[in-house]
């Protein structure tokens, strides 16, 4: 396998990301396509400070872009000094010995510090699961290959997958977010407090002007 971490083309590309798998099954002519019309399932841990966002993969699951769900609640609302890591189940049909796989991930706020920088986010491998409805993986070795209780296909029929072992053939993920600097706090805060200031100054002075146009009508 092949894991990547991919920039979104989007106005938030520091914190939105495309967590991207490519999986290569059989190199063996012999053994190639043995696992057509099987199901793959990967279970994808993600750290405190990175979450996905349930809403959005329920959209890509209604355009069939997609089948993912994440193994808990998620509130997407939390720092990451609030959040808890979760684990997200990616499932996909087998149609050929090789196959790409694809998470949209978010990076949580995380409070600013003296002098700013960045905070890292390590995301390593997942597991992977097999599942084969004609039950042709009940000939693997269990102690190879144990059987997991997983859900079928997103819903809540069961199924018995088997973890797979794999080699992965890249770097652990390594995800660098930046991150604000609390020495700004007061500089922000007063710049803030003065703009608000000059603000209200134009809307009273604006109000009072209109007030004594409309005075001068009257009296004429």
């Amino acid at each position: 396998m092949k894991q990547s971490l991919y920039s979104a083309p989007n106005q938030y590309r520091h914190h939105y990301r495309n967590l991207t798998y490519h999986i290569i099954f059989n190199e063996d002519s012999e053994s190639k396509g043995i696992y057509n019309g099987c199901r793959i399932g990967l279970d994808q841990y993600l750290p405190a400070g990175v979450f996905v966002n349930p809403n959005e993969l329920n959209e890509f699951n209604r355009l069939e872009r997609l089948n993912a769900f994440p193994r808990g609640r998620v509130n997407i609302e939390l720092p990451t000094e609030e959040a808890e890591p979760i684990n997200v189940f990616i499932i996909s049909e087998l149609t050929d010995d090789e196959i790409q796989m694809w998470l949209p991930v978010h990076a949580r706020y995380h409070e600013s510090v003296s002098g700013g920088g960045m905070v890292q986010y390590d995301i390593g491998p997942p597991k992977m699961y097999l599942y084969c409805a004609d039950r042709r993986l009940d000939v693997c070795d269990r102690s190879v290959s144990p059987s997991v209780t997983l859900t079928c296909n997103g819903g809540v029929k069961m199924c018995s997958w088997r973890d797979i072992p794999y080699t992965v053939l890249t770097d652990p993920l390594v995800w660098r977010v930046p991150v604000g600097n609390s020495n700004h706090f007061y500089i922000i805060g007063i710049g803030t407090a003065f703009a608000i200031m000059v603000g209200t100054t134009m809307v009273i002075r604006a109000m009072h002007d209109h007030i004594l146009k409309h005075r001068r009508l009257i009296i004429r």
